[in-house]
């Protein structure tokens, strides 16, 4: 099942259209040097994530009115998450019935939890906190902060969201069985992240088919 194209100068990434990335890629299958792979992240990928996510969140973050933008910005990397999970993957989203997904290309509703999940245990550096023996911490993340924010705009069970920039951790315990959340941290954790993703582009065959399918599935209905 794939979508129609969308118009051509419908633009994906910055001032990037349909059209350019379809003439893009064709270049990168043809040549596929490392200075178009890079080329390739940075006009369609990174440009694409900067303008839309992590322009905004350094916005938000450097008005420093400690009076609750905390919520906006971990609203804004939770609705992210799932995005650089599926990139790394090449899947997209589709809400058709299972049986008709192609798995190769689409993942439905009944993965979404997983693939969040998914990133949190396996993507550095995620996985420090919330791989290993940590095995209930993703779901608990997963059911209360980013249900919590992106269904209810606010935070469910025993989380709240702190700011501090000298200690280390995305996720650290309270007293009384509480969870904090170093918004400062999760922030910097998705910028080295989105890196470290450039790197796996450039270099490994497997992340670029899947980056050529994420790509095309946001240039499609």
């Amino acid at each position: 099942m794939v979508g129609n194209w969308l118009h051509d100068d419908i633009k994906i990434s910055g001032k990037h259209t349909v059209q350019d990335w379809r003439m893009f890629k064709k270049e990168m299958i043809d040549k596929g040097t490392e200075e178009l792979w890079k080329e390739a992240y940075q006009k369609f990928f990174r440009e694409r994530i900067k303008t839309r996510y992590l322009d905004p969140l350094d916005k938000i973050e450097k008005d420093k009115t400690w009076s609750g933008e905390g919520t906006s910005i971990m609203t804004i990397i939770c609705s992210l998450i799932e995005f650089l999970q599926a990139s790394y993957d090449g899947l997209s989203y589709h809400s058709g019935s299972r049986d008709t997904l192609d798995h190769q290309l689409h993942y439905g509703h009944d993965k979404a939890k997983w693939m969040f999940k998914k990133f949190l245990k396996t993507q550095p550096p995620f996985n420090q906190d919330f791989g290993g023996n940590n095995s209930s911490l993703p779901n608990d993340f997963y059911e209360n902060v980013r249900c919590g924010l992106i269904h209810e705009a606010r935070l469910k069970g025993k989380w709240t969201i702190h700011a501090h920039l000298n200690k280390e951790g995305l996720v650290y315990k309270l007293p009384s069985d509480r969870w904090a959340v170093n918004r400062t941290n999760f922030k910097k954790a998705i910028f080295d992240y989105i890196n470290h993703y450039e790197i796996l582009v450039i270099n490994d065959k497997d992340r670029q088919r899947a980056f050529i399918r994420k790509i095309d599935s946001l240039c499609q209905e």
